[in-house]
Protein backbone atom coordinates (compact mmCIF):
# COMPACT_ATOMS: atom_id res chain seq x y z
CA UNK A 1 0.00 0.00 0.00
CA UNK A 2 1.04 3.28 -1.38
CA UNK A 3 1.87 6.01 1.69
CA UNK A 4 0.75 9.36 0.79
CA UNK A 5 2.67 12.55 2.20
CA UNK A 6 0.88 15.59 3.65
CA UNK A 7 2.32 17.99 1.10
CA UNK A 8 1.81 15.55 -2.11
CA UNK A 9 -2.05 16.37 -2.13
CA UNK A 10 -4.40 17.54 1.02
CA UNK A 11 -7.28 16.94 -1.16
CA UNK A 12 -7.39 13.41 -1.28
CA UNK A 13 -10.38 11.48 -0.05
CA UNK A 14 -10.00 9.42 3.18
CA UNK A 15 -8.72 6.01 2.24
CA UNK A 16 -10.03 3.15 4.60
CA UNK A 17 -6.57 1.49 4.93
CA UNK A 18 -4.26 4.93 5.06
CA UNK A 19 -5.81 8.55 5.66
CA UNK A 20 -3.35 11.63 6.26
CA UNK A 21 -3.83 15.04 8.14
CA UNK A 22 -5.76 13.12 11.28
CA UNK A 23 -3.74 12.70 14.51
CA UNK A 24 -5.57 9.38 15.44
CA UNK A 25 -5.55 7.55 18.71
CA UNK A 26 -2.04 9.26 19.64
CA UNK A 27 -0.48 8.47 16.40
CA UNK A 28 -0.05 10.95 13.49
CA UNK A 29 -0.67 8.36 10.74
CA UNK A 30 -3.58 6.06 9.05
CA UNK A 31 -3.45 2.95 11.20
CA UNK A 32 -2.21 3.52 14.76
CA UNK A 33 -0.56 0.65 16.99
CA UNK A 34 -2.93 -2.44 18.07
CA UNK A 35 -4.63 -2.33 21.12
CA UNK A 36 -5.75 -5.13 23.44
CA UNK A 37 -8.43 -5.73 25.93
CA UNK A 38 -9.54 -8.36 28.21
CA UNK A 39 -13.06 -8.76 28.97
CA UNK A 40 -14.78 -11.35 30.89
CA UNK A 41 -17.80 -13.20 29.56
CA UNK A 42 -19.86 -12.24 32.40
CA UNK A 43 -19.40 -8.55 31.74
CA UNK A 44 -22.95 -6.95 31.71
CA UNK A 45 -24.59 -5.49 28.72
CA UNK A 46 -23.60 -1.96 28.33
CA UNK A 47 -20.07 -1.60 30.09
CA UNK A 48 -17.61 0.63 28.52
CA UNK A 49 -13.85 0.51 27.70
CA UNK A 50 -12.37 3.44 27.09
CA UNK A 51 -10.53 3.96 23.98
CA UNK A 52 -7.32 5.84 23.53
CA UNK A 53 -8.15 9.71 22.98
CA UNK A 54 -8.53 10.71 19.41
CA UNK A 55 -6.86 14.63 18.78
CA UNK A 56 -6.81 16.36 15.35
CA UNK A 57 -4.03 19.03 15.18
CA UNK A 58 -5.37 20.79 12.19
CA UNK A 59 -7.79 22.58 14.95
CA UNK A 60 -10.75 22.52 16.98
CA UNK A 61 -13.24 23.07 13.40
CA UNK A 62 -11.81 19.48 12.19
CA UNK A 63 -12.12 17.72 15.03
CA UNK A 64 -13.09 13.86 15.07
CA UNK A 65 -17.07 13.60 14.75
CA UNK A 66 -17.55 10.32 13.98
CA UNK A 67 -16.64 6.88 15.00
CA UNK A 68 -17.45 3.59 13.19
CA UNK A 69 -16.27 -0.57 13.24
CA UNK A 70 -15.45 -1.73 10.26
CA UNK A 71 -14.74 -4.92 10.64
CA UNK A 72 -14.97 -8.04 13.08
CA UNK A 73 -18.04 -7.08 14.70
CA UNK A 74 -19.49 -10.49 14.78
CA UNK A 75 -23.50 -10.51 15.79
CA UNK A 76 -22.54 -6.97 16.53
CA UNK A 77 -21.49 -7.50 20.01
CA UNK A 78 -19.88 -4.57 20.49
CA UNK A 79 -20.87 -0.71 19.55
CA UNK A 80 -19.07 2.76 19.78
CA UNK A 81 -20.75 5.57 22.06
CA UNK A 82 -18.91 8.76 22.57
CA UNK A 83 -18.95 11.38 24.73
CA UNK A 84 -17.36 15.43 25.38
CA UNK A 85 -13.44 14.52 26.38
CA UNK A 86 -13.90 17.56 28.84
CA UNK A 87 -16.60 20.36 30.08
CA UNK A 88 -17.08 22.76 27.21
CA UNK A 89 -14.57 21.02 24.86
CA UNK A 90 -15.81 20.22 21.30
CA UNK A 91 -13.50 17.03 21.33
CA UNK A 92 -15.08 13.60 21.87
CA UNK A 93 -14.00 10.89 23.47
CA UNK A 94 -14.87 7.38 22.55
CA UNK A 95 -15.55 4.32 24.16
CA UNK A 96 -16.51 0.75 23.16
CA UNK A 97 -19.78 -0.77 24.67
CA UNK A 98 -21.10 -3.93 25.02
CA UNK A 99 -23.96 -4.74 23.35
CA UNK A 100 -24.64 -8.15 22.79
CA UNK A 101 -24.10 -11.35 25.16
CA UNK A 102 -20.58 -12.23 25.68
CA UNK A 103 -19.58 -16.17 25.19
CA UNK A 104 -16.32 -17.83 25.26
CA UNK A 105 -17.11 -21.01 23.82
CA UNK A 106 -18.91 -19.88 21.00
CA UNK A 107 -15.87 -17.03 20.40
CA UNK A 108 -12.75 -16.22 22.55
CA UNK A 109 -11.64 -13.37 20.40
CA UNK A 110 -12.61 -10.54 18.56
CA UNK A 111 -10.02 -8.44 16.32
CA UNK A 112 -11.97 -5.25 15.31
CA UNK A 113 -11.36 -2.03 13.13
CA UNK A 114 -12.12 0.98 14.10
CA UNK A 115 -12.15 4.57 12.45
CA UNK A 116 -12.34 7.96 13.40
CA UNK A 117 -13.67 10.73 11.18
CA UNK A 118 -12.93 14.00 11.38
CA UNK A 119 -15.17 16.84 10.31
CA UNK A 120 -13.33 18.73 7.37
CA UNK A 121 -14.37 18.17 4.06
CA UNK A 122 -13.49 16.43 2.28
CA UNK A 123 -13.11 14.14 5.78
CA UNK A 124 -9.67 12.96 7.18
CA UNK A 125 -10.08 9.37 8.79
CA UNK A 126 -7.31 7.44 10.58
CA UNK A 127 -8.01 3.54 12.35
CA UNK A 128 -6.73 1.26 14.84
CA UNK A 129 -6.91 -2.60 15.75
CA UNK A 130 -8.62 -3.82 18.76
CA UNK A 131 -7.75 -7.13 19.97
CA UNK A 132 -10.57 -8.30 22.30
CA UNK A 133 -9.88 -11.54 24.22
CA UNK A 134 -12.61 -13.30 26.28
CA UNK A 135 -11.71 -14.59 29.51
CA UNK A 136 -13.44 -17.45 30.86
CA UNK A 137 -16.46 -17.10 33.57
CA UNK A 138 -17.54 -20.40 35.24
CA UNK A 139 -21.11 -20.85 33.24
CA UNK A 140 -20.81 -24.59 31.69
CA UNK A 141 -20.95 -27.25 34.37
CA UNK A 142 -19.34 -31.01 34.32
CA UNK A 143 -21.72 -32.95 31.69
CA UNK A 144 -20.95 -37.15 32.62
CA UNK A 145 -20.31 -38.78 28.73
CA UNK A 146 -22.63 -41.54 29.87
CA UNK A 147 -26.11 -40.87 31.90
CA UNK A 148 -25.97 -44.20 33.65
CA UNK A 149 -23.04 -46.41 34.52
CA UNK A 150 -23.17 -49.90 35.54
CA UNK A 151 -20.24 -52.52 36.46
CA UNK A 152 -20.71 -56.43 37.87
CA UNK A 153 -18.28 -58.06 40.04
CA UNK A 154 -17.54 -61.24 41.81
CA UNK A 155 -18.47 -60.52 45.63
CA UNK A 156 -15.14 -62.00 46.52
CA UNK A 157 -13.10 -58.76 44.86
CA UNK A 158 -10.29 -57.95 46.99
CA UNK A 159 -10.60 -54.64 48.94
CA UNK A 160 -9.13 -51.56 46.92
CA UNK A 161 -10.12 -53.15 43.51
CA UNK A 162 -10.92 -50.62 40.71
CA UNK A 163 -14.09 -51.67 39.82
CA UNK A 164 -15.36 -48.79 36.88
CA UNK A 165 -14.12 -45.66 35.75
CA UNK A 166 -16.42 -42.11 35.84
CA UNK A 167 -15.80 -39.23 33.40
CA UNK A 168 -17.20 -36.18 32.96
CA UNK A 169 -16.46 -33.16 30.61
CA UNK A 170 -16.00 -29.33 31.23
CA UNK A 171 -16.57 -27.08 28.26
CA UNK A 172 -14.69 -24.07 30.06
CA UNK A 173 -11.13 -23.76 30.61
CA UNK A 174 -8.41 -23.52 32.92
CA UNK A 175 -9.20 -23.68 36.87
CA UNK A 176 -13.57 -23.94 36.32
CA UNK A 177 -12.90 -27.17 33.78
CA UNK A 178 -10.96 -29.18 36.27
CA UNK A 179 -13.15 -31.76 37.91
CA UNK A 180 -13.38 -33.74 40.95
CA UNK A 181 -15.50 -36.37 41.74
CA UNK A 182 -17.19 -37.62 45.26
CA UNK A 183 -19.88 -39.92 46.15
CA UNK A 184 -22.84 -38.52 47.64
CA UNK A 185 -23.83 -39.30 51.10
CA UNK A 186 -27.02 -40.87 51.73
CA UNK A 187 -28.97 -43.27 54.08
CA UNK A 188 -27.84 -46.48 52.45
CA UNK A 189 -24.86 -47.98 53.38
CA UNK A 190 -23.20 -48.46 50.20
CA UNK A 191 -21.50 -45.10 50.87
CA UNK A 192 -19.06 -46.96 53.19
CA UNK A 193 -18.59 -50.21 50.90
CA UNK A 194 -16.94 -47.33 47.88
CA UNK A 195 -14.71 -44.77 47.29
CA UNK A 196 -13.84 -42.44 43.95
CA UNK A 197 -10.74 -40.70 42.92
CA UNK A 198 -9.98 -38.04 41.36
CA UNK A 199 -9.61 -39.29 38.12
CA UNK A 200 -12.96 -41.23 38.47
CA UNK A 201 -12.34 -44.37 39.20
CA UNK A 202 -14.82 -46.60 41.81
CA UNK A 203 -13.00 -48.38 43.77
CA UNK A 204 -14.17 -51.20 46.83
CA UNK A 205 -13.22 -50.34 50.23
CA UNK A 206 -15.51 -52.36 52.56
CA UNK A 207 -16.42 -56.36 52.03
CA UNK A 208 -19.64 -56.99 49.45
CA UNK A 209 -22.60 -59.34 49.90
CA UNK A 210 -23.03 -61.71 47.56
CA UNK A 211 -25.89 -61.06 45.36
CA UNK A 212 -26.26 -57.50 46.49
CA UNK A 213 -27.39 -54.69 44.12
CA UNK A 214 -25.52 -50.98 44.73
CA UNK A 215 -26.31 -47.82 43.25
CA UNK A 216 -24.09 -45.16 44.00
CA UNK A 217 -24.59 -41.10 43.07
CA UNK A 218 -21.68 -39.79 41.83
CA UNK A 219 -21.38 -35.60 41.89
CA UNK A 220 -18.79 -33.95 39.50
CA UNK A 221 -18.05 -30.85 40.80
CA UNK A 222 -15.50 -28.14 38.72
CA UNK A 223 -13.49 -25.41 40.42
CA UNK A 224 -15.20 -22.37 39.40
CA UNK A 225 -16.50 -19.98 41.78
CA UNK A 226 -19.30 -20.48 42.10
CA UNK A 227 -18.46 -24.12 41.34
CA UNK A 228 -21.27 -25.94 39.05
CA UNK A 229 -21.44 -29.65 39.79
CA UNK A 230 -23.59 -32.62 37.73
CA UNK A 231 -24.45 -36.33 39.11
CA UNK A 232 -24.70 -39.66 37.33
CA UNK A 233 -25.88 -42.98 39.06
CA UNK A 234 -23.65 -46.04 39.15
CA UNK A 235 -25.14 -49.41 39.21
CA UNK A 236 -22.95 -51.93 40.86
CA UNK A 237 -24.09 -55.56 40.89
CA UNK A 238 -22.39 -58.35 42.88
CA UNK A 239 -22.36 -61.64 41.65
CA UNK A 240 -23.79 -65.06 43.47
CA UNK A 241 -21.85 -67.13 46.42
CA UNK A 242 -18.33 -66.17 46.39
CA UNK A 243 -18.37 -70.08 47.18
CA UNK A 244 -18.65 -71.40 43.47
CA UNK A 245 -17.70 -69.53 40.56
CA UNK A 246 -20.62 -67.59 38.80
CA UNK A 247 -22.20 -69.41 35.83
CA UNK A 248 -20.95 -67.84 33.03
CA UNK A 249 -17.89 -65.45 32.76
CA UNK A 250 -18.49 -62.38 30.48
CA UNK A 251 -15.32 -59.93 29.22
CA UNK A 252 -16.19 -56.80 27.43
CA UNK A 253 -13.32 -56.23 24.84
CA UNK A 254 -13.87 -52.87 23.99
CA UNK A 255 -12.57 -49.65 25.08
CA UNK A 256 -14.39 -49.24 28.20
CA UNK A 257 -13.97 -52.79 29.65
CA UNK A 258 -17.83 -52.53 30.13
CA UNK A 259 -21.01 -53.09 29.42
CA UNK A 260 -21.35 -49.93 27.06
CA UNK A 261 -21.03 -49.54 22.98
CA UNK A 262 -20.27 -46.51 21.15
CA UNK A 263 -23.19 -46.35 18.58
CA UNK A 264 -20.94 -46.05 15.91
CA UNK A 265 -19.33 -49.84 16.68
CA UNK A 266 -18.19 -51.40 13.83
CA UNK A 267 -20.90 -53.91 12.60
CA UNK A 268 -19.27 -57.61 13.09
CA UNK A 269 -17.01 -57.07 15.56
CA UNK A 270 -16.22 -58.88 18.63
CA UNK A 271 -17.27 -56.66 21.90
CA UNK A 272 -17.54 -59.72 24.24
CA UNK A 273 -16.24 -63.05 25.04
CA UNK A 274 -18.92 -65.45 27.12
CA UNK A 275 -16.77 -68.76 29.38
CA UNK A 276 -19.86 -71.25 30.80
CA UNK A 277 -18.37 -72.58 34.46
CA UNK A 278 -17.62 -76.23 34.20
CA UNK A 279 -20.97 -77.55 36.09
CA UNK A 280 -22.70 -75.68 33.14
CA UNK A 281 -21.04 -76.73 29.63
CA UNK A 282 -23.28 -78.99 28.48
CA UNK A 283 -25.92 -75.92 28.51
CA UNK A 284 -26.31 -73.74 25.71
CA UNK A 285 -26.14 -70.27 25.45
CA UNK A 286 -28.63 -67.91 24.29
CA UNK A 287 -29.42 -63.78 24.79
CA UNK A 288 -32.02 -62.35 24.61
CA UNK A 289 -32.75 -58.37 24.82
CA UNK A 290 -31.06 -57.11 21.97
CA UNK A 291 -31.04 -58.40 18.31
CA UNK A 292 -27.93 -56.34 17.29
CA UNK A 293 -25.66 -58.70 19.48
CA UNK A 294 -25.35 -62.10 18.60
CA UNK A 295 -23.40 -65.00 20.27
CA UNK A 296 -21.50 -67.41 18.12
CA UNK A 297 -19.79 -70.44 19.73
CA UNK A 298 -16.39 -71.18 18.97
CA UNK A 299 -14.21 -73.77 18.15
CA UNK A 300 -14.03 -74.95 22.76
CA UNK A 301 -17.79 -75.52 23.54
CA UNK A 302 -17.89 -73.23 26.34
CA UNK A 303 -16.53 -70.29 24.65
CA UNK A 304 -18.71 -68.09 23.06
CA UNK A 305 -17.89 -64.35 21.02
CA UNK A 306 -20.83 -61.87 21.36
CA UNK A 307 -20.38 -60.05 18.30
CA UNK A 308 -22.14 -56.82 16.89
CA UNK A 309 -24.38 -57.98 13.99
CA UNK A 310 -26.51 -55.25 14.28
CA UNK A 311 -26.56 -51.08 14.33
CA UNK A 312 -26.88 -49.19 17.08
CA UNK A 313 -28.35 -46.20 17.98
CA UNK A 314 -28.63 -44.79 21.21
CA UNK A 315 -30.97 -42.09 20.13
CA UNK A 316 -34.10 -44.32 19.70
CA UNK A 317 -32.44 -46.60 22.48
CA UNK A 318 -29.70 -45.49 25.11
CA UNK A 319 -30.22 -49.07 26.31
CA UNK A 320 -30.69 -52.63 26.62
CA UNK A 321 -31.60 -54.96 29.23
CA UNK A 322 -29.79 -58.03 28.21
CA UNK A 323 -30.45 -61.87 29.71
CA UNK A 324 -27.93 -64.63 29.04
CA UNK A 325 -29.84 -67.60 29.11
CA UNK A 326 -28.29 -70.98 29.63
CA UNK A 327 -30.53 -73.73 28.42
CA UNK A 328 -30.49 -77.68 29.05
CA UNK A 329 -30.84 -80.16 26.43
CA UNK A 330 -34.61 -80.45 26.87
CA UNK A 331 -35.17 -76.93 26.71
CA UNK A 332 -35.10 -76.05 30.24
CA UNK A 333 -33.41 -72.54 31.05
CA UNK A 334 -31.25 -73.69 34.12
CA UNK A 335 -29.68 -69.99 34.74
CA UNK A 336 -30.81 -66.57 33.93
CA UNK A 337 -28.07 -63.86 33.92
CA UNK A 338 -29.28 -59.98 33.58
CA UNK A 339 -26.55 -57.68 32.05
CA UNK A 340 -27.68 -53.78 31.50
CA UNK A 341 -26.21 -52.64 28.23
CA UNK A 342 -25.44 -48.61 27.98
CA UNK A 343 -25.01 -47.16 24.33
CA UNK A 344 -23.05 -44.38 24.23
CA UNK A 345 -23.33 -41.10 22.18
CA UNK A 346 -21.33 -39.91 18.80
CA UNK A 347 -22.01 -36.67 17.12
CA UNK A 348 -23.86 -38.04 14.07
CA UNK A 349 -26.94 -36.17 14.28
CA UNK A 350 -27.23 -32.32 12.81
CA UNK A 351 -29.41 -29.57 14.85
CA UNK A 352 -32.92 -29.65 12.90
CA UNK A 353 -35.22 -26.93 12.96
CA UNK A 354 -39.04 -27.52 12.64
CA UNK A 355 -39.47 -25.72 9.07
CA UNK A 356 -37.14 -23.88 6.83
CA UNK A 357 -37.76 -21.26 5.76
CA UNK A 358 -39.81 -18.96 8.13
CA UNK A 359 -41.52 -16.03 7.80
CA UNK A 360 -41.11 -13.44 11.33
CA UNK A 361 -41.90 -10.32 12.01
CA UNK A 362 -39.27 -7.34 13.58
CA UNK A 363 -39.73 -4.14 15.26
CA UNK A 364 -37.16 -1.65 13.24
CA UNK A 365 -36.61 0.00 16.71
CA UNK A 366 -34.31 -1.59 19.15
CA UNK A 367 -35.89 -4.51 21.00
CA UNK A 368 -36.14 -8.36 21.20
CA UNK A 369 -38.61 -10.34 19.01
CA UNK A 370 -38.99 -14.40 19.11
CA UNK A 371 -37.00 -17.29 19.96
CA UNK A 372 -35.74 -19.68 16.85
CA UNK A 373 -34.74 -22.96 18.61
CA UNK A 374 -33.40 -26.40 16.79
CA UNK A 375 -33.44 -29.80 18.44
CA UNK A 376 -30.38 -32.16 18.71
CA UNK A 377 -31.45 -35.61 19.85
CA UNK A 378 -27.59 -36.23 20.70
CA UNK A 379 -26.13 -35.86 23.93
CA UNK A 380 -24.20 -33.81 26.08
CA UNK A 381 -22.01 -31.42 23.93
CA UNK A 382 -23.17 -33.44 20.92
CA UNK A 383 -26.45 -32.09 21.58
CA UNK A 384 -25.37 -28.20 22.97
CA UNK A 385 -26.46 -25.77 20.30
CA UNK A 386 -25.39 -22.42 19.81
CA UNK A 387 -26.85 -19.59 17.31
CA UNK A 388 -25.45 -17.49 15.31
CA UNK A 389 -26.64 -14.81 12.49
CA UNK A 390 -25.43 -14.69 8.64
CA UNK A 391 -25.63 -12.60 5.89
CA UNK A 392 -26.52 -9.51 7.78
CA UNK A 393 -25.51 -7.36 11.01
CA UNK A 394 -28.68 -5.61 11.38
CA UNK A 395 -30.24 -8.08 14.00
CA UNK A 396 -28.45 -10.60 16.87
CA UNK A 397 -28.90 -13.26 18.54
CA UNK A 398 -28.18 -14.83 21.61
CA UNK A 399 -26.13 -17.78 20.96
CA UNK A 400 -27.68 -19.92 24.27
CA UNK A 401 -31.13 -19.10 23.91
CA UNK A 402 -31.97 -18.47 20.08
CA UNK A 403 -33.74 -15.27 20.85
CA UNK A 404 -33.51 -12.76 18.21
CA UNK A 405 -32.90 -8.69 19.02
CA UNK A 406 -32.37 -5.56 16.95
CA UNK A 407 -29.23 -3.95 18.43
CA UNK A 408 -29.91 -0.61 16.84
CA UNK A 409 -32.86 0.79 14.99
CA UNK A 410 -32.78 -0.30 10.99
CA UNK A 411 -33.24 2.62 8.69
CA UNK A 412 -36.40 2.57 6.65
CA UNK A 413 -34.05 2.32 3.92
CA UNK A 414 -33.78 -1.03 4.21
CA UNK A 415 -36.96 -1.49 2.87
CA UNK A 416 -39.80 -3.36 4.33
CA UNK A 417 -37.96 -6.92 4.39
CA UNK A 418 -34.82 -8.12 5.92
CA UNK A 419 -33.59 -11.82 4.62
CA UNK A 420 -30.88 -13.65 6.24
CA UNK A 421 -29.59 -16.94 8.44
CA UNK A 422 -29.57 -18.20 11.57
CA UNK A 423 -26.89 -20.73 11.91
CA UNK A 424 -27.37 -23.86 14.97
CA UNK A 425 -24.49 -25.49 15.14
CA UNK A 426 -23.53 -28.05 18.16
CA UNK A 427 -20.67 -28.54 20.33
CA UNK A 428 -19.37 -32.35 19.25
CA UNK A 429 -16.70 -33.61 17.19
CA UNK A 430 -16.66 -33.00 14.57
CA UNK A 431 -19.24 -29.69 14.96
CA UNK A 432 -22.24 -30.13 12.77
CA UNK A 433 -24.49 -27.25 11.73
CA UNK A 434 -27.82 -26.38 9.90
CA UNK A 435 -29.03 -23.14 8.71
CA UNK A 436 -32.30 -21.63 8.84
CA UNK A 437 -33.24 -19.40 6.24
CA UNK A 438 -35.53 -16.23 7.70
CA UNK A 439 -37.34 -13.58 5.86
CA UNK A 440 -38.35 -10.79 8.14
CA UNK A 441 -41.01 -8.15 8.12
CA UNK A 442 -39.54 -5.04 9.22
CA UNK A 443 -42.50 -3.12 11.21
CA UNK A 444 -42.74 0.32 12.67
CA UNK A 445 -44.88 -0.92 15.79
CA UNK A 446 -43.50 1.94 17.49
CA UNK A 447 -44.50 4.62 15.27
CA UNK A 448 -45.83 7.96 16.22
CA UNK A 449 -47.46 10.72 14.21
CA UNK A 450 -44.90 12.83 11.97
CA UNK A 451 -42.74 15.46 13.44
CA UNK A 452 -40.63 17.82 11.71
CA UNK A 453 -37.23 17.78 13.41
CA UNK A 454 -36.56 21.66 12.74
CA UNK A 455 -39.29 24.50 12.11
CA UNK A 456 -37.47 25.86 9.18
CA UNK A 457 -34.72 24.54 6.65
CA UNK A 458 -31.98 26.83 5.24
CA UNK A 459 -30.21 25.25 1.95
CA UNK A 460 -27.11 27.23 0.39
CA UNK A 461 -26.82 25.40 -3.52
CA UNK A 462 -23.86 25.57 -5.21
CA UNK A 463 -25.35 27.33 -8.74
CA UNK A 464 -23.19 24.31 -11.39
CA UNK A 465 -25.16 21.86 -9.23
CA UNK A 466 -26.30 18.71 -11.57
CA UNK A 467 -29.94 18.68 -12.56
CA UNK A 468 -31.44 15.73 -9.68
CA UNK A 469 -29.30 16.28 -7.13
CA UNK A 470 -31.36 15.71 -3.79
CA UNK A 471 -30.37 18.64 -1.98
CA UNK A 472 -32.16 17.74 1.66
CA UNK A 473 -34.78 15.14 3.03
CA UNK A 474 -36.85 16.38 5.65
CA UNK A 475 -38.62 14.31 8.18
CA UNK A 476 -36.35 12.31 10.06
CA UNK A 477 -33.31 14.13 9.30
CA UNK A 478 -31.33 11.60 7.52
CA UNK A 479 -29.66 12.04 4.08
CA UNK A 480 -30.18 10.27 1.13
CA UNK A 481 -26.37 8.85 -0.17
CA UNK A 482 -26.72 11.43 -2.95
CA UNK A 483 -27.23 14.36 -0.22
CA UNK A 484 -23.83 12.90 1.94
CA UNK A 485 -21.73 12.93 -1.49
CA UNK A 486 -22.87 16.59 -2.41
CA UNK A 487 -21.61 17.51 1.35
CA UNK A 488 -18.52 15.84 0.63
CA UNK A 489 -17.61 17.54 -2.43
CA UNK A 490 -18.50 20.95 -0.98
CA UNK A 491 -21.80 21.54 -3.54
CA UNK A 492 -23.91 21.93 -0.27
CA UNK A 493 -23.38 23.30 3.05
CA UNK A 494 -25.16 22.06 6.18
CA UNK A 495 -28.95 23.79 6.69
CA UNK A 496 -28.93 26.03 9.41
CA UNK A 497 -31.28 25.72 12.12
CA UNK A 498 -33.99 28.48 12.43
CA UNK A 499 -36.59 28.62 14.82
CA UNK A 500 -39.89 30.00 14.01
Amino acid sequence: MQRFNEAEDDSMLCSPLWCENLDVFGVRSGISAPMTLKISEFAQLGSSFALPTVTDLDGPNFNVKKFEILQGNVNNVFKISTRAAAEKSDQLQADLVINGQLDREFRDSYELLIEAEDGGKPAKCGQIRVSIDILDANDMAPIFTRTRYSATISPNITIGAKIIEVHAEDGDIAENARVSYEIRKTAAPSNGLFEIDERGWISVRGELLAASTHDLIVVARDHGSPSLSTSSVVTITVLGSSLSAPPLDVIWLVESNSAHLMENSTLGSIVARVSLSPEYRATKLKLIGCQALCPQQTDIAHVYLLLLCGVLDRESQPEYHLKFLLETSDGQIAVEHPILLTIGDVNDNWPSWHSSPIHISLNRSVGGARSLTAQDPDAGQNGFIKYSILDTELVSIDPETGRIFVPKPIDCSIGPELRFRVRAEDNGQPVLFNDLQVVADLLDAESRPPQFQKSLWQVEVAEDLAIGTCLIKVGEGLETQSTQTARELGYVRDAEWLDS
